[in-house]
């Protein structure tokens, strides 16, 4: 459980050191912090707040979220521009090859938005936006093992509505999906090998959520919001998710989100209200890094304890 957040950041970079950041991921020694650069078509690696390697090259294409397998042997990378999940394998402290060993890519794909592993695995999973296979559908999650599928969400069951992250539960029994256009996380359990097409939870209060993660308890659940200025915590409690935040931080000032949000809302005709706020997000350890077009980098030292919190504690 997260009791506490330091009250200065620990760095913060500016939006102008990166081309339109969207997600962000730490390595699981939390020696790196992987950033997708959207506007630049390249992956930054930051160590200490500092860039101190890259991937780019032909096969990085406007990049929207990124992720590192267990031990950090491989880093997976959703390109949106190609709809395709390249995976690049380490080649040194502080370098992945630009060549990717493997490329996860179906026909149909469109708008691959999230990548995540599944704990302790080199199975990767992948986001779809939209996805062609039925008209209706508004997203998909697809598990793969080399280039096998192990496992599909989709479908009205699963109340996707353009999913644009996912999280496990470090315990590996929870997915966590952020539905941008229905302004929820929707949270499944694993049954057997798959997991439930229901949601066991609906989560509200959000504005656009876009990435999020569990703390180490799998007790509480982190997500951006970014048609708004703020970062929101979920706790669970006796097994029930608290439907609204519990907590919401200050990503950014609100005079930067305001700025920001007006000009893509007018520039698309009124219609864009999802940009703004704070979109990537990161958590490790003693430390949360969130990430947007128009914050650029911030991370922050954190307090946890273990358990689960009491009544009067909420």
């Amino acid at each position: 459980m997260i009791v506490g957040i330091s009250e200065e950041p620990l760095y913060s970079l500016p939006s102008s050191d990166f081309g339109w950041a969207e997600g962000v991921a730490y390595s699981s020694d939390g020696e790196l912090l992987a950033v997708a650069e959207l506007g630049r078509d390249r992956v930054s690696l930051l160590s200490e707040g500092r860039v101190v390697g890259a991937i780019l090259g032909r096969h990085i294409s406007a990049p929207h979220d990124v992720a590192f397998s267990a031990g950090d042997r491989l880093l997976a990378v959703a390109n949106r521009g190609s709809a395709a999940v390249t995976l690049h394998e380490r080649a040194g402290r502080f370098e992945y090859s630009s060549e990717p060993v493997r490329t996860l890519h179906r026909p149909h794909w469109i708008g691959t938005t999230a990548v995540s592993f599944e704990p302790e695995s080199d199975r990767v999973v992948v986001v779809n936006h939209v996805d062609r296979d039925l008209v209706r559908l508004s997203g998909s999650v697809t598990s793969f093992d080399e280039e096998v599928q192990l496992w599909k969400l989709s479908g009205q069951d699963c109340a996707f509505s353009m999913p644009d992250g996912l999280a496990f539960s470090p315990d590996g029994q929870r997915l966590a999906v952020a539905n941008n256009k229905s302004h929820e996380v929707t949270i499944y359990a694993r049954e057997g090998g798959r997991f439930g097409r229901a949601p066991i939870a609906r989560l509200g209060g959000l504005r656009h959520p876009h990435s999020l993660a569990f703390t180490p308890d799998s007790l509480e659940l982190i997500v951006t919001n970014s048609g708004g200025p703020s970062v929101s915590v979920f706790r669970c409690r006796e097994g029930e998710w608290s439907s609204r935040p519990v907590l919401d931080w200050a990503a950014c000032p609100y005079e930067t989100f305001l700025s920001a949000h007006y000009a893509a809302f007018v520039a698309s005709d009124r219609t864009l209200a999802c940009e703004g706020g704070p979109k990537g997000l990161a958590l490790h350890t003693n430390r949360i890094a969130w990430s947007g077009p128009n914050i650029g980098i911030v991370e922050y030292g954190i307090d946890q304890k273990e358990g689960e919190m009491k009544a009067d504690e909420i």
